[in-house]
């Protein structure tokens, strides 16, 4: 058994990571071990207490397995890919909300939870594997990559990289250019309650890659998007987009064009003018687009964007 110390690990005001060997954020215990990062107060020992906590996240990834959990403070400055045939990983930012774990004022770094990429050109952490989980962790996007990367390629049987079934949950995305890339056609991936701001590319953006399917059953509900270059570009088949504040932004609102289609858009929060050229775009006319608060008459929609 091991202890919290100065409130250092916890998680919505519980102290967390009492049992090693178990995950302790829901009421009962689930699969995996407990492993503890600490940038900037961290011992590098065998990281399995806060005590004993690793002083990066590539040690971390270098023990993991299928099922485990990472509980991070301090401000991570790394480029990683998830390990090979390692899945349902959760890695949870232990401040209070996510923001920047800077040094400056002195203790700005103690509890907050923080990733930016080691290269501006090179994702903060590109996810290859099923079912991984990030929760409350602030991201700042490098220059000319994405923050975080869904990929999925072509290979079968232990060859498969297929970041399918992600959820990012509570997280803040920031600068840089596009937050979260979906790269070779992904399956239910869900994103909640997370902030994008000052993406100079997209916040979610689509790009092409060498995988076998298309978006399919994503979750897109009850995030915010403020001041990007463009908010949603992604190309869906039957994906839920509910209850977003999609704010101000350059070129695309939500563009789904060049998806399956059979979307479902309501319930949103809409900045502009509610038409294609003003930055909404559906992916076939099979999907429907209902009740958003947009630039309309009666200020609610009641069709798609034409």
């Amino acid at each position: 058994m091991t202890t919290v110390a100065d409130g250092l690990f916890q998680f919505g005001g519980v102290p967390v990571g009492t049992n090693l060997d178990t995950n302790k954020i829901f009421s009962t215990s689930t699969q995996g071990r407990a492993w503890f990062v600490n940038t900037a107060n961290g011992t590098n020992g065998n990281g399995r207490s806060p005590a004993q906590a690793f002083t990066t996240m590539q040690s971390a990834f270098n023990n993991l397995a299928s099922g485990d959990i990472i509980y991070f403070v301090g401000k991570v400055t790394e480029s990683l890919t998830t390990p090979v045939q390692v899945f349902d990983v959760t890695i949870v930012g232990c401040g209070n909300l996510p923001r920047t774990a800077d040094a400056t004022p002195t203790g700005g770094n103690y509890a907050a939870s923080s990733w930016t990429s080691a290269a501006a050109g090179t994702p903060a952490l590109k996810i290859i594997q099923q079912g991984w989980r990030l929760i409350n962790i602030f991201y700042t996007a490098p220059a000319t990559a994405a923050a975080v990367q869904l990929f999925r390629d072509g290979g079968a049987g232990n060859l498969e990289r297929d970041a399918s079934h992600a959820n990012i949950v509570g997280c803040h995305f920031s600068g840089g250019q596009n937050h979260i890339e979906f790269n070779g056609g992904l399956t239910n991936v869900v994103i909640t309650g997370c902030k994008f701001n000052g993406s100079t590319g997209a916040a979610l953006k689509n790009t092409t890659g060498a995988g076998i399917g298309t978006n399919y059953i994503y979750t897109i509900a009850g995030n915010i998007f403020q001041g990007c270059a463009s908010n949603i570009v992604v190309p869906t088949n039957q994906a839920s987009i509910t209850g977003n504040t999609i704010g101000a932004f350059t070129t695309s609102g939500i563009d789904l064009s060049g998806g399956v289609g059979k979307n479902s858009v309501f319930g949103n929060q809409l900045a502009g003018t509610y038409s294609v050229v003003g930055g909404y775009a559906s992916a076939n006319a099979n999907d429907s687009w209902f009740g958003n608060f947009a630039d309309v008459s009666g200020g609610v929609t009641q069709a798609d964007p034409a």
